[in-house]
C-alpha cells in the first residue's frame, strides 16, 4: 500500500471519528402511533444529548411551545449520521482503488524485486534503481536538487561487456538499439540507456556484465535512499 493511499485512508478515518464524536441529533415526539420529528445540531458526543429548544417559531406545523418540553426526546439522527458516513467510505474506497496505480516502491522492495528479471549479468545496485524507477512511476522525486517526475525512461551511465566469442559489430547494434553508445573498446562499451531498458539488454545472450558507471552509481544509489527515508 503507498503512501497516497495511507493518507486516503487516515483522511477517511479522521473524518468518520469526527462524524461520531459530533453526531447529529433529532428532536422526537410520538404522538399515538405517529412519530413527528425535528433535526436538531451536531453535539459532541460526551455532553449527551441537546436540550429540547422552547420557542415560539414553527417548523412546518411543530410548535415546540405547544406541548410539553418533556414530550419531546433527543436522540441521535442515524439517518442523518449513516449515509453521509456511507458516502465517505465510497469516496475513500474509490481513492484508494485509484491511487493502487501510484503504488510506491522502496529501496528494500526494489531490491527484491530485481531478483525477478536479473539473471546474474546485471550489478545488484543497477538492478535495485532500475526496479525503484520502473515500480514508481509518475511519483515526484528530488533529482539534483530539482523535483522530477519518475517516467522509467531516466538515462542511466552504464558499462556493457560483452563477450570475447561474440561479434563487435553485432553486439554494437544491438546495444543502440536501447541506449546511446557514447565510446566503445571491445569488449566495453559505455552506453545512456533508459533504465526501463536495462532488462532488456540484460536478456542478451552476448552481454557478459552490465554495471553503472561509479558517478552514476554513487548519484542514484544516494537518491533513492533519501526518498526511502521520506
Amino acid at each position: 500500500m503507498n503512501k497516497k493511499q495511507l493518507i486516503t485512508i487516515f483522511i477517511a478515518i479522521g473524518i468518520l471519528s469526527a462524524m461520531l464524536i459530533f453526531p447529529p441529533w433529532q428532536y422526537r415526539l410520538h404522538i399515538g402511533r405517529g412519530v413527528k420529528s425535528v433535526p436538531g445540531p451536531y453535539r459532541f458526543i460526551f455532553m449527551g444529548a441537546p436540550e429540547v429548544p422552547i420557542t415560539s417559531k414553527s417548523d412546518g406545523d411543530t410548535y415546540f411551545n405547544h406541548y410539553s418540553q418533556r414530550f419531546w426526546q433527543a436522540e441521535i439522527d442515524w439517518v442523518r449520521l449513516i449515509l453521509p458516513s456511507i458516502v465517505v467510505v465510497l469516496i475513500a474506497s474509490g481513492l484508494v482503488l485509484y491511487y493502487k496505480g501510484f503504488s510506491t516502491v522502496g529501496y528494500a522492495e526494489a531490491e527484491e524485486r530485481g531478483k525477478l528479471w536479473k539473471v546474474d549479468v546485471t550489478e545488484a545496485g543497477l538492478v535495485t534503481v532500475v526496479n525503484f524507477l520502473i515500480n514508481n512511476k509518475g511519483k515526484e522525486i528530488v533529482l539534483a536538487g530539482e523535483k522530477h517526475i519518475i517516467t522509467g525512461k531516466e538515462k542511466l551511465d552504464v558499462e556493457i561487456i560483452a563477450m570475447n566469442c561474440c561479434d563487435p559489430e553485432s553486439f554494437y547494434k544491438d546495444i543502440s538499439a536501447y541506449g546511446e553508445v557514447k565510446n566503445f573498446e571491445f569488449s566495453s562499451y559505455r552506453v545512456s540507456v533508459p533504465a526501463e531498458q536495462i532488462p532488456k539488454i540484460d536478456k542478451i545472450g552476448d552481454v557478459a556484465e552490465i554495471k553503472f558507471k561509479p558517478e552514476a552509481h554513487d548519484f542514484w544509489m544516494k537518491t533513492i535512499k533519501q526518498e526511502d527515508r521520506k
